[in-house]
């Protein structure tokens, strides 16, 4: 009898993933990326920078993934996440 429950994957469809930061270190972050297959990081904080976190301040951190091989971009600030004080 053949299995007809185990679907093959769509090479076509994209899986999302959230992470947050804390309580890593860079190279632990890191290592959880590559081990899901995390290719690009779309950093969707408010603020570029963490007064907590420095190491993720998005300034350094995009170019440290960057030269790991991942791409990074910096989205903050658009619609969807805290409102602007009017």
């Amino acid at each position: 009898m053949h299995d007809t429950s185990a679907k093959t994957p769509d090479p076509h469809s994209k899986t999302i993933f959230t992470v947050g930061y804390a309580g890593h270190d860079r190279d632990s972050l890191l290592a959880l990326l590559r081990t899901h297959g995390i290719t690009a990081v779309a950093d969707i904080r408010t603020f570029k920078r963490s007064s907590y976190w420095t190491a993720f301040d998005a300034d350094s951190f995009g170019p440290f993934l960057r030269a790991q091989g991942i791409a990074y971009v910096f989205m903050g600030g658009y619609d969807g996440w805290k409102a602007s004080a009017a």
